[in-house]
């Protein structure tokens, strides 16, 4: 070949739709799935009212004797937990006092103290909330921890749809021990928080209360106490439905960790290469969402998932908010899971919780096809016999790309499975009205050029 002649022009290969997906979720932030700290108090505000009889008493729990501990211990009741939907007393898993919110009364409440400012600034605004956004607390249990006393790792029990986090406050009585751990588990690791009350209390200058607000889907456990009485309040955490509307804020906060997924979404729907004709992603969210486990309707059911949207908790709301900006139709989904030695591994994709309590698809015909069939589901993926027999279903077979750990379909904890339609063993109290589901987010992405898809 002479000098003269030109170099063979390299073709540009497209790097493969794996890698694709897995710089879009890398470019999801997760915070910590709760917030922390302390507040002041004046010396009265400290002062508890209990008693389930004509001997009430009271107590100042800032400078409270060892005796009046011990006697506000003996009054409250054992401490049961929520197994499935009984609630069962057992020391070996809980060891705790509690009473109910109609044994106690307070001189302070969290609206005047600000905490559900604080709750709402740290947990909710992100993924397109806004301030006026309303939630409220609601007055659950006092609990008592003495010494060695602790509770196993355990959910909070979701009393409605409506309820997303757990709000805890310790009183500044002597004790040492008594840490909240938090934890996430996914397959590939475990993350883990701790909110270690006794250690913030001892540093604060003046009497105060320690508070920690989480996620009530997010597993957490209270290590022995070691030393003194851990005394603590717990409020539900619930968004308000109808909430009157209020003037539109000023300024709107702006989440730290939304423009580097904005920014990766919007270079991938800017590349032709990345899919050219359009389609599928589905994210499989970070967190559970408490549903009816038995809806009166299937119209109530669709209408309960939609309501998810408004709901949706940190990165989660990221996403959605993100994906509606960008003008792509988005909304949440449940997937099931049908494993069976006659068709493999199959995913079929609800619009709402469908009771498989009710049915025995697996005796007459695979699940799978029965969620098909009877409720409206659509089989994503179908791959082997299953895809020819599917072939020509229109609407109720769809190609998707997960977005998820391992951008795969490897992960598979979040999926529903075909047996048990939750991950809940363990909750604070029993419930057989709600409970939380693994939900997934559906994106659809047009082809390149026209990446609109909302309506």
């Amino acid at each position: 070949m002479s000098s003269d002649t030109p170099a063979p022009r390299s073709i540009p290969v497209a790097p493969p739709l794996e890698q694709y997906l897995i710089a879009l979720r890398d470019a999801i932030t997760h915070r910590p799935p709760y917030c922390q700290g302390t507040i002041p108090l004046p010396a009265d505000a400290f002062t508890l009212f209990y008693g389930k009889d004509a001997s009430a008493r009271r107590i100042n729990l800032a400078h409270a004797s060892p005796d009046e501990l011990q006697h506000l211990a003996e009054t409250c009741d054992p401490a049961t937990f929520g197994m499935g939907q009984k609630d069962v007393y057992d020391e070996t898993y809980r060891k705790a006092g509690k009473l109910d919110a109609s044994d106690f009364a307070l001189k302070f409440s969290t609206e005047a103290l600000g905490l559900l400012d604080a709750v709402h600034a740290e947990l909710l605004v992100e993924g397109g909330k806004k301030a006026t956004d309303a939630i409220r607390a609601e007055l659950y249990k006092l609990n008592v921890y003495g010494p060695q006393s602790f509770f196993k790792a355990h959910v909070d029990t979701p009393r409605s749809e409506l309820m997303f986090g757990s709000l805890v406050l310790v009183f500044p009585t002597p004790h040492e021990g008594g840490a909240l751990v938090l934890r996430e588990r996914t397959e590939e690791k475990t993350q883990e928080w701790t909110f270690d009350s006794a250690a913030h209390l001892a540093e604060a200058r003046s009497p105060s209360l320690a508070y920690v607000a989480f996620y009530s889907d997010v597993e957490h456990e209270v290590m022995p106490v070691q030393f003194g009485h851990r005394v603590t309040i717990t409020y539900n955490l619930y968004h308000i439905q109808d909430a009157p509307t209020a003037p539109p804020p000023a300024a709107h906060p702006v989440a730290p960790h939304e423009a580097p997924f904005r920014d990766a979404l919007e270079r991938l729907l800017r590349d032709p290469v990345f899919l050219p004709e359009g389609g599928n992603l589905l994210f499989p969210l970070r967190h559970q969402y408490p549903l009816s486990t038995s809806p009166k309707t299937d119209s109530e059911g669709r209408s309960a998932l939609r309501g998810v949207a408004a709901r949706l908790k940190a990165s989660d709301a990221l996403v959605l908010h993100t994906a509606r900006a960008l003008a792509l139709d988005a909304a949440p989904r449940i997937v099931y899971e049908d494993r069976s030695k006659y068709c493999g591994v199959q995913h079929v994709m609800c619009d709402r919780v469908v009771r498989l309590e009710d049915v025995k698809p697996w005796v007459e015909r695979p699940l799978h096809e029965h969620l098909m069939r009877e409720a409206r589901g659509v089989v994503l993926n179908p791959d082997g016999q299953l895809e020819g027999w599917l072939e020509g279903e229109v609407g109720k077979v769809a190609k998707v790309h997960w977005v998820g750990a391992g951008a795969g379909e490897g992960d598979a904890e979040w999926r529903v499975g075909a047996a048990r339609t939750t991950y809940l063993a363990y909750g604070n109290d029993a419930d057989v009205e709600h409970t939380y589901w693994k939900v997934s987010l559906l994106v659809r992405v047009g082809p390149a050029g026209r990446r609109e898809t909302a309506t």
